[in-house]
C-alpha cells in the first residue's frame, strides 16, 4: 500500500508508476494540476486511475498538494450502511448494535 503526501511547486512535475492491477486514487488537497497532460484537476477533486500499470505525470499549474493512495485490491465483498462498511450484512448489523451499545468507546 502507498500513502503519499505530495507537494509540487507551480510549473514543476511529479511522476510515479501505477502498479499493475492496483487501485490508485489521487485527491487534490490544494492547487490545480494536470495528469498526463490531459485532465486538469482542481482542489477537492479526485482522480481514479485504471488498474493498468503505467507511468503517470502530474504537472502543477499552481502550487499543489495531493494525497496519493494506492494498494492491491482486496477482492472481498463490500456491504455498507452509513459509516459502517463490512463484508456481510450480518457484520454490518453487528457493528450497528456494537455502536449503539457503546462498545466502540466514548468521545470525551
Amino acid at each position: 500500500m502507498h500513502v503519499w503526501d505530495v507537494q509540487i511547486k507551480a510549473g514543476h512535475t511529479f511522476s510515479f508508476t501505477v502498479p499493475e492491477g492496483w487501485n490508485t486514487n489521487t485527491l487534490i488537497l490544494s492547487g490545480t494540476a494536470s495528469f498526463n497532460r490531459q485532465a486538469k484537476i482542481g482542489e477537492a477533486q479526485v482522480v481514479v486511475l485504471e488498474r493498468v500499470g503505467q507511468q503517470m505525470l502530474v504537472q502543477a499549474e499552481s502550487d499543489t498538494q495531493l494525497l496519493l493512495l494506492s494498494g492491491e485490491p482486496l477482492e472481498e465483498p463490500i456491504v455498507g450502511y452509513g459509516p459502517f462498511v463490512m463484508n456481510t450484512q450480518q457484520e454490518v448489523n453487528q457493528a450497528i448494535e456494537d455502536f449503539n451499545e457503546g462498545r466502540f468507546g466514548k468521545m470525551p
